[in-house]
C-alpha cells in the first residue's frame, strides 16, 4: 500500500496551481522590471530552460558562465526530487547608446513536501552588469554579484563572483561568447568553501 499511496501524493502535489505574474516600466534610458514565479518543478527542468546567448532582436546577451543574465544564478542543492519553487527577481537597466548597465536582485525559497529528509531550501542576492556593445554583433561585459544560500543544517553559502568576457552573433540562429570568472564561496562549515578562477567558450545554436 505504501506505494500508492507515494504515488497518489506525487500526483496531487504536481498538479498544484502555477503562478507567474510580470511587470515592466520603460523610459527613455531605462527599464524597470520585477516578476514572480510559483511552480512545481525540478533542478533538471530549470537547467534545460536556462541555455540562450541570443537575445530576442538577435543580438549577443552578456552571459556568466551558467549562462545566465543575472550574475547570481541560485546555486540550491542539486536533487532529482520534485519541489514547490517560489522565485521573486527585480531588476533595472540603463541604456545610453552602446553602454548599457544594469541591477538586479532576486529571492527564491524551494519547498520540499514529498521527502520529509530534505531540508527546505533558501536564497537570495544582488547583481550589476555592465554591456558595451562596440560592434553591430559583438559585446562585452564586465559583472560582479553576490549570493546567500541557507541548506538548512546549519549549511550556509555566501559566493562572491566576478566576469569578463566577450559575446558575438555570427549569424541569427548562431552565437557564441567567451569568458572569465572568478568565483568564491565563503561555506559554512568553512571545509565546504572554495576558490575558482574559470575560462569558459561557449557556442549556442537555434534549430
Amino acid at each position: 500500500s505504501t506505494p500508492l499511496y507515494s504515488s497518489a501524493a506525487s500526483d496531487v502535489y504536481k498538479r498544484q496551481v502555477y503562478w507567474n505574474g510580470s511587470l515592466s516600466y520603460k523610459t527613455r534610458y531605462s527599464v524597470w522590471s520585477a516578476s514572480y514565479t510559483q511552480e512545481v518543478t525540478t533542478v533538471q527542468e530549470l537547467l534545460g530552460n536556462s541555455l540562450t546567448g541570443l537575445g530576442p532582436d538577435g543580438q549577443p546577451i552578456a552571459l556568466d558562465d551558467q549562462g545566465q543574465i543575472n550574475i547570481p544564478s541560485g546555486s540550491l542543492g542539486l536533487t532529482n526530487q520534485s519541489f514547490l519553487r517560489k522565485f521573486f527577481t527585480t531588476g533595472v537597466t540603463y541604456q545610453r547608446g552602446r553602454n548599457a548597465l544594469g541591477f538586479n536582485a532576486f529571492s527564491e525559497s524551494r519547498e520540499f513536501q514529498q521527502d520529509a529528509n530534505l531540508n527546505n531550501e533558501d536564497s537570495y542576492g544582488a547583481g550589476a552588469l555592465w554591456t558595451w556593445r562596440f560592434a553591430p554583433r559583438t559585446a562585452s561585459f564586465l559583472g560582479m554579484g553576490w549570493e546567500h544560500d541557507d541548506l538548512g543544517d546549519d549549511q550556509q553559502n555566501d559566493y562572491w563572483v566576478s566576469v569578463l568576457g566577450l559575446a558575438r552573433v555570427f549569424s541569427p540562429d548562431l552565437g557564441g561568447l567567451i569568458s572569465y570568472r572568478y568565483y568564491q564561496n565563503d561555506a559554512e562549515p568553512s571545509d565546504q568553501g572554495f576558490r575558482e578562477n574559470r575560462l569558459n567558450a561557449r557556442l549556442s545554436m537555434k534549430f
